[in-house]
């Protein structure tokens, strides 16, 4: 486990950023406004840490991501959706949606280096994932998760922004949070009477990825999981995937509900939600009702671990076997970019 004073020092903030985020798959859209051709998107990648500018394009049915910065003086280029090439507001330089330079007035000759400068795009059930440098494809990082996950078609569900909220601490607590179930009889007594704490499980995946499964009884909303899904002995009625390193997706049989984490420094974190509601009929039923008070108890929670991480007599973590090889595992990937030492586990 990597200490908690580690979490706090400016640099290891910076290396966390640069060897960890910058490389990393995180969400960063829907892909509702690029489904036909000759479309385009932008969006911020990170806003608060990474901050930057992405440009998604569907280029004769292919999806596409670029840096959205002007090739010649570095103008943002698009901002919005929209249909049809690009032209840079600052000196009017030309794009197409394959991310070719087509021209500028008096620039004279034009080569490949003046083109838009491509980043990794992936496409997973109606979600889009970029990275700006990838260090491993999408499907090798995120293709275990997926597979699991890959029981609801959200790709026609109603979208719903949900709110923000602000952690008065490094991001680590609020993952760490997230990562194991231990908590749930004493953090969120109303879901604990839902889901069976006796079979809840935690499924460490490659590369820090984990996935939770939580049981329900009979008369609760559950899925109709395949034979050959490795949970499908269960009647299960929640899906909690993490895919490295900062996304949660809480799936359930009515969708989805995505914690989208957003480090803004070493001692700030945001975390933004975003629902895809596939069934609204089972929005207020089983493990997937009432999550906007899931959410504040695990915001009130994780402000306590917040002020015990900021103690001087702070000690890593001693993490319990079985449940919680989630939070190792993200710790070890971490670790492992950084290469900071991690501290021996007993």
């Amino acid at each position: 486990m990597i200490p908690p004073q580690d979490w706090q020092d400016p640099a290891f903030y910076q290396s966390f950023v640069e060897r960890v985020l910058v490389p990393g798959w995180h969400l960063v859209a829907t892909d509702r406004d690029v489904r036909e051709p000759g479309t385009w998107t932008t969006t911020t990648l990170l806003p608060g840490s990474l901050d930057e500018p992405v440009l998604i394009t569907n280029h004769d049915g292919q999806l596409r991501g670029f840096s959205n910065v002007c090739t010649h003086r570095l103008a943002t280029l698009a901002a919005g959706s929209g249909r049809g090439r690009l032209a840079c507001p600052y000196h009017g330089r030309r794009f197409d949606l394959s991310g070719r330079c087509l021209g500028q007035r008096h620039a004279g000759p034009l080569d490949a280096a003046d083109d838009l400068v491509s980043i990794g795009l992936a496409r997973w059930n109606g979600l889009l994932f970029a990275s700006l440098r990838p260090d491993r494809p999408f499907a090798e990082v995120a293709g275990p998760l997926t597979a699991l996950l890959d029981v609801l078609d959200l790709a026609a569900g109603r979208v719903e922004p949900g709110p923000d909220y602000l952690v008065d601490g490094p991001a680590v607590a609020w993952i760490e949070n997230y990562l194991e179930g231990l908590h749930l009889p004493w953090v969120h007594p109303r879901l604990n009477a839902v889901v069976d704490a006796a079979t809840y499980r935690v499924q460490p995946l490659a590369h820090g990825c984990s996935l939770q499964v939580g049981a329900v009884g009979a008369g609760e909303p559950a899925f109709d999981l395949p034979p050959a899904h490795p949970h499908a002995d269960l009647r299960v009625g929640g899906l909690y995937g993490w895919l490295f390193p900062l996304t949660a997706l809480n799936l359930y049989p009515w969708g989805v509900s995505i914690n989208l984490v957003q480090p803004l420094g070493p001692a700030r974190t945001r975390i933004r939600y975003l629902r895809v509601v596939v069934d609204e009929t089972l929005v207020d039923e089983g493990a997937g009702a009432g999550l906007d008070g899931v959410e504040a108890e695990d915001q009130a929670i994780v402000a306590r671990v917040c002020t015990g991480m900021r103690s001087r007599l702070a000690r890593p973590a001693r993490p319990v076997p079985g449940h919680e090889d989630g939070v190792v595992g993200w710790h070890d990937e971490v670790g492992r970019l950084t290469r900071v030492t991690l501290c021996p586990r007993p």
